[in-house]
């Protein structure tokens, strides 16, 4: 006999559960005689894993942050959650992918990524498995080896499945290639440990949101928001528009909902919900590492430390206050200076040619904008050497950017004295050479500060690391991307005998980080030829220029080039 519910009338032989399910795909409204999708949700989780706090250890019990989960979920089709550990975010997302397949597996694809096939089967993959497993008979069969439910085993079964992708770093090209081929008409991809995951996961977003129906949710603690997840939960008015309070903003693709660890529900509730973050275990944070500690933000709070990192020579704070990742508006065109890093100098992995731009704002008066980078290599078909190949590109790259060879600085230390050489030989010897491990400067600090860098610093790399900040806290740096903010809030510092400053080596850096520093090392040559070249200082305009300055030097190095040629003309 037929049944009549929510306005319908149903098929004989139809259950309560098949009748939940697809009234949650359809998304029924009341107006539509249903409950609302999230209602729906809700009704099916309690039919397949119904919770009593003694009879049933396996149902899942419902507490005031997996609803507020669950309805952003039905709301939204970019949603990021920033919540502390033990805030339900796996747990509830793991029904969030399963209920989503069951409502309709031969249209549907649930993607799930973790940093690894071993750390997924303790998080959100195992928790996916686990619920299918707690439920004889759901549609679907288990290949707990290949990471996948599928609908039917063979040909295109992982269309409609729920398949595991890994997406640690060295894994990318296999979680790129399993994104982007896979399509169906209703696809959900499910991020865990989202701070941890290769970028290619967020950027196959652009792929998959061509099928009809697409969603993307993200769930971490939060890190850093130059990170993967920082990125996509980033405030569309940028952080320094919400605060640690504010419990959701809207990002540029959809929603962020933050869940602060101080305002766990078992405050309220005598701790009566299971798994989440307790009274007790919220006191041992606050007692253990400190309400301002770095841990204690992440974890518990999972919003941006007011602080930044401690011992880091860049702070995520100053480059929120500073707001570094806004283009300055020149009030005349800038000048345009490069800074060039060999991937064989001092332990580098890449070669990277920076370009800066220098002028002035109305804002902020002299201003320092990180334009643009570029990644340099060769090619094995080229019968010239490497380095002729990089000196021939560098000089291409900055004739196409009108740069002239003064305005270029090279690291030169090691290996990169020579292809100083080769530059000079292709193109011109006016170029700057900069020695990381040389001594630092005579040159004052800042425009406001008397102390030179040699009484400041302990080395040249530190100076030059340093003299970023400096401009930084003048206002006077602008256009670091999320890549360079990484590298620059990740490098630390000490003080030595003296009262020195000195930077963390880059072997110890790169045994730290797995990677070298390039990209803000490439800059900070820039940078450079910006304070000896263009005469810039942090905090001020133009330094004076004394009788031994660069022009003096230009002048003396004309008058040698012109006394070499007419040598080789009598020669010749």
């Amino acid at each position: 006999m037929p049944i009549t519910l929510y306005s319908r009338t149903w098929p004989e032989g139809a259950g309560k559960l098949e009748i939940e399910l697809l009234c949650f795909k359809w998304g029924l409204r009341p107006e539509q005689g249903g409950l609302g999708k999230f209602q729906h949700f809700k009704n099916v989780v309690d039919i397949l894993w119904p919770y009593h706090k003694t009879r049933n250890k396996n149902g899942f019990c419902w507490h005031p942050w997996a609803e507020r989960m669950i309805q952003a979920a039905c709301e939204q089709d970019y949603l990021a959650i920033s919540g502390p550990k033990s805030s339900g975010k796996t747990a509830t997302f793991a029904l969030w992918g399963l209920v989503n397949w069951l409502c309709a597996p031969h249209e549907t694809l649930v993607l799930v990524t973790s940093t690894s096939i071993r750390e997924a089967r303790k998080r959100l993959w195992g928790g996916v498995r686990e619920r299918f497993m707690q439920v004889p008979g759901l549609a679907g069969k288990l290949i707990d080896s290949m990471g996948k439910i599928v609908l039917t085993e063979g040909e295109g079964s992982d269309r409609s499945s729920i398949t595991l992708i890994p997406s640690s770093p060295e894994k990318e090209k296999e979680a790129t290639a399993k994104l982007i081929g896979l399509k169906n008409q209703r696809v959900f991809l499910i991020i865990d440990e989202a701070t941890d995951v290769t970028n290619s996961v967020f950027e196959a977003i652009s792929n998959l949101n061509s099928n009809p129906s697409f969603q993307c949710v993200a769930l971490g603690n939060f890190a850093s928001q130059y990170d993967p997840f920082g990125i996509f939960a980033t405030p569309v008015n940028g952080w320094n528009s919400v605060n640690v309070e504010m419990e959701e903003w809207q990002t540029k693709l959809g929603l962020c909902l933050h869940l602060d660890g101080t305002k766990t529900p078992n405050l309220d509730s005598q701790d009566k919900f299971p798994f989440l973050l307790t009274t007790k275990q919220l006191k041992h944070a606050e007692d253990h590492d400190g309400e301002n500690s770095i841990a204690f933000w992440r974890f518990i709070r999972s919003f941006p430390a007011p602080g930044g990192a401690e011992q880091s020579i860049y702070s995520e704070a100053d480059f929120r206050k500073f707001e570094v990742d806004k283009l300055p508006k020149w009030k005349e065109p800038p000048k345009m200076v490069a800074g060039l890093d060999p991937s064989f100098t001092n332990g580098g992995d890449r070669t990277i040619l920076y370009f800066v731009e220098y002028g002035r704002t109305d804002e902020s008066g002299p201003t320092v904008c990180l334009k643009e980078s570029i990644v340099l290599r060769e090619d094995v078909n080229d019968p010239q050497p490497r380095n002729f190949q990089i000196a021939k590109q560098v000089m291409a790259e900055c004739n196409k950017r009108s740069v002239p060879a003064e305005y270029l600085a090279v690291d030169a230390t090691g290996a990169g004295d020579p292809l100083c050489d080769i530059i000079s030989e292709v193109w011109s010897p006016r170029i700057l050479r900069v020695k990381f491990g040389e001594k630092p400067s005579d040159l004052p600090t800042s425009a406001t500060s008397g102390v030179a860098a040699k009484d400041k610093y302990s080395n040249r790399v530190t100076e030059l690391w340093f003299g970023g900040v400096e401009f930084l806290r003048s206002g006077q740096l602008k256009g670091i991307s999320p890549e360079l903010a990484r590298e620059l809030t990740s490098r630390k510092y000490t003080t030595v005998g003296g009262g020195k400053l000195v930077v963390e080596s880059k072997r110890d850096y790169k045994s730290r980080i797995g990677k070298s520093p390039d990209l803000a090392d490439a800059a900070f040559v820039a940078l450079e030829c910006v304070r000896v070249r263009v005469g810039a200082m942090a905090g001020g305009t133009v330094m004076a220029r004394k009788s031994g300055g660069w022009i003096e030097q230009a002048k003396r190095l004309d008058r040698v080039i012109d006394a070499s040629k007419e040598l080789s003309s009598v020669n010749y």
